[in-house]
């Protein structure tokens, strides 16, 4: 029986309707069934015990002389600590403990006086005596406790009576327990769902920033906090952090944060404190005056002090606060900021690693521009001088004497290899660059590939290879016909050149997966399985003696990959050495 100077307690406990009726029908049991006129059912919220029900008299006085009726009692509170004293002077009786009125001591400030006349007897209650009942969860733990006052024959209980109270305590307590225990298993998946649902959002957003700021009000809702305040590290130094709903002096108290949270996520502890209770509080001693200050100028009474990470690696911390006047926090709350750490930082983890993977695509972006720039640059440059070097060597060519003209061939060759070099290139760096303007039109692909067969003809003929055509209905595409047209010419022409004398080369034509796809094969040296991946590599070029002694710039199949990649299309290469190749080029149909 509390004072009413307490302020009332609040929670979800507390506010559960019928959990309130589940213990009113306790305290009107023990009422009806043991003889006293009051009944009082007390739990524990924190540091505190919280009346959550009350049965009997209509009204008593309190230490002050103040009037007041049972129902007002619901909801106030007094310190554990003085059940605690009570308990240590108490007498005996099982689950039942007595304090006579002289023995009161602090539980005075406290006290509720029933409005009862003391009777002229040796076993006679005294309005001050004290008798209650502690209630321990099933690990042991202070739960409650309940207190009755104002036996209606007016005596204290002899043994007979005793005997009765003690059977009743003992069911009245397991109902107690149960209904506790029930109530947080309900509180805890209110708590994980609410929570969970948080992550499930947070989940979404990759990015660190906002999902720290989208957090904390939901984070006010489900911890029904005052104030909350996070921050993150990166690379073991401060790198985002928000504070809401505090006031003066919350700097310091980010800066403790950072102290904290490294060794809390170590331990993988979650600390609950007050102001009078940090000095008792591994880990934080140390810093229990820079604490307290804080909590004064802030306003906050109690909080919790949850590490994020993931992993071994701590990522920062959240604090949750109530101000002075609100409830402690329960275990259950405990165990959901803790999972909500965890969680929170396996987020975290995501989103920064999603963040370093899109950095890197920036800078790869950059790199591949600056290639392209590079490329384009330096073929421009070279291309003017060639073009003046080959038209020298041919004016030469027709003034130089018979003898002369192995040096001035050889020349020639060299000359025009590096033009188509420079040729290549310039070309690889307009494809390659995705702002370079295309023109775009429906193109019928059996008309391109009989132009294409058409030209590799010659050189096919003159190793004598057979060059076939076999197509069925395809649908046409959408692209650039001069890309396209080169893109098939480089694959046949490639084809026709890495097919030894009297072999076959086939170009096929068919519809498949809404597109259309073309095939080059050939019956040639073939690729190896060490070699495949790279073909389509910028100046890749195979160490196979068959591929070296033939002239080639590397350049040919990557002009085709992008070119197909740019189209939205693919293209892929089946071959094993000595068995020949086939290339197939998928591209979507045109709408």
């Amino acid at each position: 029986m509390t004072s009413p100077s307490i302020h009332r307690a609040t929670g979800t406990l507390w506010d559960d309707a019928a959990m309130l009726r589940a213990f009113e029908l306790i305290a009107d049991g023990i009422t009806d069934l043991v003889g006293f006129g009051i009944a009082v059912i007390n739990l524990v919220r924190g540091d505190e015990l919280v009346v959550v029900a009350v049965a009997g008299l209509e009204r008593g006085v309190t230490q002050a002389g103040e009037v007041q009726s049972l129902e007002e009692m619901i909801g106030q509170r007094w310190p554990i600590a003085t059940l605690e004293a009570q308990l240590a002077v108490a007498d005996d009786w099982g689950r039942f403990k007595f304090v006579p009125a002289d023995r009161a001591g602090a539980f005075l400030d406290y006290v509720w006086i029933p409005e009862i006349s003391k009777l002229d007897a040796g076993d006679a209650w005294d309005p001050l005596d004290f008798l209650a009942a502690p209630v321990y969860d099933r690990d042991g733990a202070i739960l409650g406790a309940i207190s009755i006052d104002a036996p209606l024959d007016g005596r204290r209980p002899n043994e007979a009576r005793r005997a009765i109270l003690e059977k009743y305590a003992e069911h009245t307590s397991l109902a107690i327990v149960t209904a506790v225990e029930r109530h947080h298993f309900a509180e805890r998946a209110r708590l994980l769902g609410q929570t969970g649902e948080v992550i499930r959002r947070l989940s979404e957003t990759l990015d660190p920033d906002r999902i720290l700021s989208a957090i904390h009000d939901e984070l006010v809702v489900a911890f029904d906090a005052d104030s909350v305040v996070m921050q993150t590290f990166r690379d073991g130094a401060s790198d985002f952090s928000t504070v809401e709903g505090t006031r003066e002096g919350q700097g310091e108290l980010i800066d403790l944060i950072g102290q904290l949270a490294r060794e809390s996520w170590e331990a993988q502890t979650v600390h609950l404190s007050t102001a009078d209770t940090l000095h008792e509080t591994p880990g934080l001693a140390p810093y229990a005056e820079r604490i307290r200050a804080w909590l004064g100028a802030a306003g906050i009474d109690s909080w919790m002090f949850a590490p994020i990470g993931a992993g071994p690696e701590c990522l920062g911390a959240v604090l949750i606060a109530r101000s002075t006047g609100r409830p402690g926090w329960t275990n259950l709350e405990r165990d959901a900021a803790r999972e909500l750490g965890q969680d929170l930082g396996w987020i975290l983890q995501s989103a920064r690693a999603y963040e370093r993977e899109q950095q890197l695509v920036r800078e790869l972006r950059e790199l591949e521009a600056y290639k392209n720039d590079l490329v384009s640059a330096v073929s421009h440059e070279l291309d003017g001088p060639l073009s003046s070097i080959i038209g020298n060597v041919e004016l030469l060519s027709d003034l130089s004497r018979r003898r002369d003209r192995t040096v001035v061939d050889a020349v020639q060759r060299d000359a025009q290899r590096m033009a188509r070099v420079v040729d290549g290139l310039l070309y690889l760096s307009r494809v390659a660059d995705p702002d370079h303007p295309r023109e775009f039109a429906t193109v019928d692909l059996h008309e391109l590939l009989r132009r294409v067969v058409d030209l590799a003809e010659p050189a096919a003929a003159r190793s004598r290879l057979t060059v076939q055509l076999r197509h069925t209905p395809a649908p046409p595409v959408r692209g650039d016909v001069t890309e396209l047209e080169r893109a098939l010419m480089s694959l046949v022409s490639n084809a026709v050149r890495f097919t030894p004398d009297g072999g076959r080369v086939v170009v096929g034509l068919r519809a498949v997966d809404g597109g259309a796809e073309m095939s080059v094969s050939d019956t040639g040296i073939g690729i190896s399985e060490e070699d495949r991946p790279l073909v389509f590599t910028e100046f890749f070029r195979s160490g196979d003696p068959a591929v070296q002694v033939l002239p080639g710039s590397g350049l040919g199949l990557a002009i085709v990959n992008h070119i197909v990649r740019r189209h939205g299309g693919r293209i892929d290469v089946e071959s094993a050495l000595g068995e020949g190749s086939t290339f197939r080029v998928w591209l979507p149909a045109a709408p």
